[in-house]
């Protein structure tokens, strides 16, 4: 399923995945030099992984999976 489809179905799901993929990558970095995993990574990439391009990505699009790239990169 491509994320504009999966996006178009569940709207609401859009800036909540975002925000919690910001949280989960905000908290991974810790003073000590460890790497702390937020619980709620796993599923984040899970479902995000699931998922594939859209062929109208290029163009503007509302429910462009490319804001989750640099989060995902990270």
């Amino acid at each position: 399923m491509t994320g504009r489809e999966f996006f178009t179905r569940f709207p609401n799901l859009y800036p909540f995945l975002l925000n919690q993929l910001e949280v989960a990558v905000s908290t991974m970095e810790s003073e000590s030099g460890r790497l702390k995993l937020h619980p709620s990574l796993f599923l984040l990439l899970l479902i995000l992984g699931k998922l594939y391009p859209s062929p109208v990505d290029g163009t503007y699009s509302a429910l462009s999976m490319a804001p989750f790239i640099p989060f995902i990169l990270k």
